[in-house]
């Protein structure tokens, strides 16, 4: 809708009024689902951002190789998971 009148209460006469309006409430739905989208990528990417800095912790604070090995390669595995994410989001989420 636009304005404060019902969508087909002006435009009943003139499909091209009818049609350009259902196309900009379509491209307004469009920019607000990939600024969502954008904003809860962003939000999963911090928290990915803080189990990979849990795990250097984690890999930091044992005393046994075997497990800090194993503790850093999960962080560089949840970084790797991040990066990836990142271009997804970069690639087809743009406006």
């Amino acid at each position: 809708m636009t304005g404060d009148t019902p969508m087909g209460s002006n435009m009943a006469g003139d499909p091209q009024l009818l049609v350009a309006s259902f196309m900009e409430q379509h491209e307004q739905m469009l920019t607000a689902s990939r600024q969502v989208c954008r904003e809860v990528l962003e939000t999963y990417g911090r928290s990915l951002t803080a189990v990979a800095d849990a795990q250097d912790k984690l890999a930091d604070a044992t005393e046994a190789d075997w497990l800090k090995a194993v503790f850093r390669a999960q962080g560089n595995a949840t970084r790797d998971l991040l990066a990836v994410h990142r271009r997804f989001a970069d690639q087809f989420l743009k406006p």
